[in-house]
């Protein structure tokens, strides 16, 4: 006799769960990932030096580190291969910190730091899946962080519960039961405890480091569904229809925009009240925009949404608008015809606010499927040598354009203040 077949859906979660938290350490679900080292000789000493490496020059720069590792009481750096000496890029930002306020030959050549007088917020989203949104959150976050060593402080908020923005910034499993979830946080349901200040709760307890010394981010989790339930229960509701879209500022972007310089909010796929919450909090809005010519329609489609979704804000709310859109043209195969068709296509739209093009190559997919970015590898590293340096000069041209346009937005605050 045949019997229907059934399913607890309750108990089968449990031991999801189970497996999820079960050891943050086995290899099995992922480890903490460290960040590229830098050569003392090739990365450091070219930088300081303008490229000229005498042996007089790179004497008085290892004289300079000495008398930093003196002062902080701590050696910096570990012997590599060949008496290498490698650095992380904490101690680079260290070593460059500590020059900037010492007497050098060399000091026009030492990168000044990037610094706003308040974060400006870059929401990255398109209504259309598939076109490299959470890909461009990360590498431009690290695009940012690493731009000739400029030392910009940042934050990447994950509003998707892919939740893959924590795949290539840590790896670890995160345990769901005990992590305050941004959903919770914007809800209420977690809350700083009795005598801490929310600001330091939100620092100590919700953001977390990446592998990336100056990067900071907020991980969503799959489980967490709360963000968005509890926004429609909030919109549905005549006394909080549309102050529920301010949450989110209120409670997590406002308060750290005094501690970073730049926040990047990566958004899911959706025309969602979480993704409109994302566009109150913007200063500017980044549209990832593959060039294929399945992805052009409803990009450009999601134009005229965004603008709707502004104009509701403006009209409902105390939102001044979006200072600035730019479009990310990724996915670009220079010898595909569609694709520059496409191309041109984003540009009679965008104009001047169309960022440099991602050509699409291989080493994405390579570093992929280790959830890790081109920027993770060294310059001696074998396995991210094929394309590494186009891929890094890509995104670099993007990062250049943004810190000069957030550069400029800056300095005219500050004047007219």
């Amino acid at each position: 006799m045949m019997t229907v077949e059934t399913v607890d859906l309750d108990a089968l979660s449990e031991v999801a769960l189970k497996v999820l938290n079960s050891n943050k350490e086995d290899a099995e679900f992922g480890e903490a990932k460290e960040f590229r080292k830098y050569d003392r000789s090739k990365e450091l000493m070219e930088q300081l030096l303008d490229g000229v490496l005498s042996k007089k020059a790179c004497t008085t720069v290892k004289n300079h580190i000495k008398k930093i590792e003196e002062s902080i009481g701590t050696a910096l750096g570990e012997k590599g291969t060949n008496n290498h000496v490698y650095f992380t890029l904490e101690e680079i930002h260290l070593i460059y910190d500590a020059l900037l306020g010492m007497n050098t030959k060399y000091h026009a050549n030492i990168p000044q730091k990037f610094t706003m007088s308040e974060a400006y917020v870059w929401l990255l989203t398109n209504l259309k899946g598939g076109t490299g949104k959470t890909t461009a959150s990360v590498y431009l976050a690290i695009a940012l962080a690493l731009y000739s060593f400029q030392r910009p402080r940042i934050l990447v908020v994950d509003t998707d519960p892919q939740g893959q923005v924590h795949e290539y910034f840590d790896g670890r499993v995160i345990n769901q039961d005990t992590t305050p979830t941004l959903g919770q946080v914007v809800s209420g349901f977690a809350v700083a405890p009795k005598g801490m200040d929310h600001l330091e709760w939100l620092k100590t307890s919700v953001v977390r480091k990446s592998h990336v010394a100056n990067i900071d981010y907020i991980p969503a989790l799959p489980s967490d569904t709360r963000l968005e339930r509890f926004l429609n229960k909030k919109y549905f509701s005549p006394e909080t229809e549309y102050d529920c879209l301010k949450l989110l500022n209120e409670k997590v972007i406002a308060p750290l925009k005094s501690s970073y310089d730049i926040i990047l909010i990566d958004s899911p796929p959706h025309n969602n009240l979480s993704v409109q919450s994302g566009i109150y909090c913007a200063d500017g809005i980044i549209i990832p925009a593959a060039t294929k010519p399945m992805d052009s329609e409803p990009t450009l489609a999601y134009v005229k949404e965004l603008a709707h979704k502004v104009n509701i804000l403006k009209e409902e709310l105390d939102y001044p608008g979006v200072k600035a859109v730019r479009a990310l043209p990724g996915m670009f195969n220079e010898r595909r015809v569609s694709a520059k068709t496409v191309k041109r296509r984003y540009s009679k739209v965008f104009q001047e606010m169309l960022l440099p093009e991602i050509i699409e190559r291989e080493g994405y997919l390579n570093a992929s499927q280790q959830f890790r970015t081109m920027f993770d590898y060294s310059t001696n590293d074998d396995a991210g040598t094929p394309q590494r340096s186009h891929i890094i000069n890509d995104w670099n041209s993007v990062a250049e354009q943004l810190l000069r346009y957030m550069e400029r937005y800056d300095d005219l605050k500050v004047g007219e203040e």
